[in-house]
């Protein structure tokens, strides 16, 4: 690319899929008791990975497919756009509407050498993608614009279910109203990605979600939950399901049941 010269490139992302492509399949009225933000298209900027475009077609089914333009220098320095720290690239412009999400990418700082991608939601299958070089400085510039697409399966699902036709009044363990520790640490009340806190995802669960990252390691550590006892089972019984090493003991205390 030649001196205070730009280069702009267009790339259609296609996809066949069926036609209930974006269609959210859990209701808004189900996000207390789900990760998933059902309001969104079924395009936009999720992976939590490379910057780039991510499709989700089916919700429930868990893949997602991502795509990413990683630009940098012929046989040399390469941009690998990675969202959880620095990486030489800026979210750069966003509409309301966010079918057109723009991202910076610096190869020589104070945009003397740098490339803008744009990504054009069309509709639900589709999406355009646009490349635009720029070099501000008085050297010719050799660029490469790199098109990576990969696709983010479903974690591993619950291996355990409880009959259809039984009588358990469950209730999963991160279905808390209050969970306090006796140590606080400074990441307290920073629980990110949408989970609860000392939620963690295992197989090993009826949910697919347990209470856990250390909840119960100290003495005091306490949960509070409120349980709805149905009409006729007021003479019950209470099972608490739960997972300890090999070779160690756990104790808990249940208390204050109305």
């Amino acid at each position: 690319m030649k001196a205070k010269q730009s280069l702009l490139m267009f790339l259609i992302v296609v996809l066949g899929t069926t036609s209930t492509l974006g269609q959210p399949i859990i209701p808004p009225s189900c996000f207390s008791d789900s990760h998933d933000i059902t309001s969104l298209q079924a395009w936009g900027p999720y992976s939590k990975r490379y910057a780039g475009i991510s499709h989700i077609p089916d919700m429930q089914a868990g893949k997602r497919f991502d795509f990413s333009v990683m630009p940098g220098y012929y046989r040399n320095r390469q941009l690998v756009p990675h969202v959880l720290f620095e990486s030489s690239y800026y979210p750069w412009d966003i509409n309301p509407s966010m079918n057109r999400i723009t991202y910076r990418y610096e190869m020589e700082w104070k945009d003397r050498v740098f490339t803008d991608v744009t990504y054009y939601i069309l509709d639900k299958q589709r999406t355009l993608v646009g490349m635009h070089c720029v070099n501000n400085t008085t050297a010719n510039q050799n660029l490469v614009l790199n098109l990576m697409a990969y696709i983010d399966y479903e974690r591993e699902q619950p291996r355990f279910k409880i009959p259809e036709n039984s009588n358990i009044q469950w209730y999963n363990a991160t279905d808390y109203i209050l969970n306090e520790p006796v140590r606080k640490s400074p990441q307290y009340n920073l629980v990110y990605d949408g989970w609860k806190r000392n939620e963690m995802q295992t197989s090993q669960s009826l949910s697919g979600y347990v209470l856990g990252k250390e909840f119960g390691k100290d003495k005091g550590d306490r949960v509070i939950y409120e349980i709805n006892i149905l009409p006729g089972k007021e003479k019950g019984k209470i099972g608490f399901r739960y997972n300890t090493p090999k070779g160690k003991t756990s104790t808990f205390q249940v208390k204050s049941i109305i």
